[in-house]
């Protein structure tokens, strides 16, 4: 089923007229889990693109160590300039977890974007651990501009 889900986003990637559709390429790389606890892959590699509609789709490996897919819209509001600064929310479906094989996916985020070449993106999780704990994901990702 997970190898049925990321040949589908691959495909669903490379389908794309790259020069009229999208906007950025979105390379995944780190998490960092917060008063949760150690015992997670905080090393998340994976790739997906933001059209020029802002949708998004994309895979990644999670914090279990597991390739997960994902797919929705991303609603940013941005400073002006060469370089801004944006805040917002991506909000879609997740696939791929064993405790839940689908869920939604609210991701508050935090942005800073140079010319529209190279963005990074922060997104925050607040998440409750397994002995009751409040606390949070901070998450990581790259994109190029096309």
């Amino acid at each position: 089923m997970k190898s049925l889900l990321i040949i589908t986003v691959l495909l669903a990637l490379i389908s794309f007229d790259v020069k009229s559709e999208v906007k950025w390429l979105d390379i995944s790389l780190a998490s960092k889990h917060i008063g949760v606890g150690d015992k997670f892959n905080e090393e998340n590699y994976g790739l997906g693109i933001t059209t020029k509609n802002n949708f998004i789709v994309g895979f990644f490996k999670n914090s279990y160590s597991d390739w997960v897919v994902y797919g929705g819209q991303e609603f940013m509001v941005e400073s002006s300039g060469e370089i801004k600064v944006g805040v917002g929310v991506k909000i879609g479906l997740i696939a791929g977890y064993e405790q839940v094989p689908v869920f939604p996916m609210i991701l508050p985020t935090a942005s800073v974007n140079f010319k529209d070449d190279y963005r990074v993106v922060m997104g925050v999780i607040p998440i409750k651990s397994n002995s009751g704990n409040l606390g949070a994901v901070v998450t990581l990702q790259v994109s190029v501009g096309f």
